[in-house]
């Protein structure tokens, strides 16, 4: 019963092992110059990606500081303004979010 029960072809197929699953390195001798060149080229350019990706989130950062404070300096100097407008703000967003649940419901 405990009989392995191979199909006619697979006498001849070796079984996968760790070794087969796993990708070869590159040799070294395959790696000249030109290899070597455009791999400093990448790292070169993705160096300067990511130098411009700091640069901007930097920029970023400071026009989002910038725009707090204008705000905190606006609440401060007129308190009752921003409290109405948030007042009403609030009441729109209210009368719209309500707005699709009545046109669902007079259907």
């Amino acid at each position: 019963m405990n009989e392995n029960i191979q199909a006619d072809g697979a006498a001849g197929v070796p079984w996968p092992t760790s070794d087969s699953r796993l990708p070869r390195a590159p040799e070294t001798s395959m790696l000249n110059g030109g290899a070597t060149r455009v791999a400093q080229e990448l790292a070169d350019s993705v160096s300067a990606a990511e130098e411009a990706l700091h640069e901007k989130a930097s920029a970023l950062q400071a026009k989002s500081d910038a725009w707090a404070e204008s705000v905190r300096s606006t609440v401060r100097s007129n308190p009752l303004a921003c409290l109405a407008a948030a007042i009403g703000i609030g009441a729109a967003l209210a009368g719209l979010m309500r707005a699709p649940r009545r046109a669902r419901d007079t259907r």
